[in-house]
């Protein structure tokens, strides 16, 4: 429910894509994995939850702080990332006064960072950031990362030969070359096609950037996607896993679809009011 209503708020006053948004909504994983008993269903919810509260921050800022400790306590790392793109969120939006920035600053960092810090030294990256010396050490990192290519099947090229390489077969493996059975021929379908649309729209956001008309996306949303696609594919171990935890970050993916998917019916009608534009600027 939730879902769609982000799709008609993305959608809202564009009226496009319609055929796009129903072959998205009949997608069989979306369904599956959003369904039953377990962590994916709520996860599925929660962002979709996070992605709501964003769209109209202002309104349901209450709602994204309910949202952020449900998923801390379902998956802490996934609660922390929702938690650091916010707080980046809060600092560089428009609909937040600078003295409601500097006040939410000074009462969010520190519970923020002790958060992050426990949640890092959890899941195997203590080290990695010191809160002491507010640094980076990368090494620790890459250590972490050379010791799961031995164990994680979604890393066929290292890493450090090939950094995509995690994050595209996080999304779109099994490919239709891994077809075994009816299932992965399935999954292998819908991965294709949802890697067509993407590219599909990937060309349309280079010609709008270069049109200088490009539509904006909300920053935390995409911080999030981002921040965490990165963690789950170098993170995740195999692709049963990657098959059903990407659908935490699916809904963000496939609204970015919808979002920038090019239609002619509003190239041509784009192409009209400017004609106008000009017959009116002529008189």
């Amino acid at each position: 429910v939730f879902f769609i209503k982000n799709i008609n708020q993305i959608n809202y006053k564009k009226n496009k894509n319609t055929f796009i948004i129903i072959i998205l909504l009949l997608i069989p994983s979306m369904h599956f994995w959003s369904n039953g008993i377990g962590k994916d269903p709520l996860t599925f919810l929660l962002t979709n939850l996070f992605i709501f509260s964003w769209l109209k921050i202002y309104k349901r800022f209450g709602l994204l702080i309910l949202t952020i400790l449900f998923m801390f306590f379902i998956r802490p790392y996934i609660g922390v990332s929702m938690i650091a793109c916010s707080f980046i969120g809060i600092m560089l939006s428009n609909n937040f006064a600078n003295k409601t920035k500097i006040l939410f600053f000074i009462i969010l960092i520190i519970p923020s960072l002790i958060i992050i810090k426990t949640v890092i030294d959890r899941i195997g990256f203590g080290g990695v950031i010191s809160f002491q010396t507010l640094s980076l050490n990368m090494d620790i990192f890459f250590e972490y990362m050379e010791r799961r290519n031995y164990v994680t099947s979604l890393s066929d090229t290292a890493y450090t030969n090939n950094f995509l390489n995690p994050l595209f077969n996080y999304f779109f493996r099994p490919t239709i070359f891994d077809i075994k059975n009816l299932f992965i021929f399935i999954i292998s379908f819908e991965n294709l096609l949802i890697l067509l649309l993407l590219l599909i729209s990937f060309i349309n956001i280079l010609f709008s950037i270069i049109n200088k008309n490009l539509d904006k996306f909300n920053l935390a949303i995409l911080l999030y996607f981002l921040f965490t696609s990165v963690i789950l594919a170098y993170s995740v171990s195999n692709y049963g896993l990657a098959m059903r935890q990407k659908w935490m970050l699916m809904p963000i993916l496939l609204l970015i679809i919808i979002n920038y998917f090019p239609t002619f019916k509003n190239h041509k009608h784009s192409k009209n009011i400017n004609n106008e534009k000009n017959i009116n600027h002529f008189n």
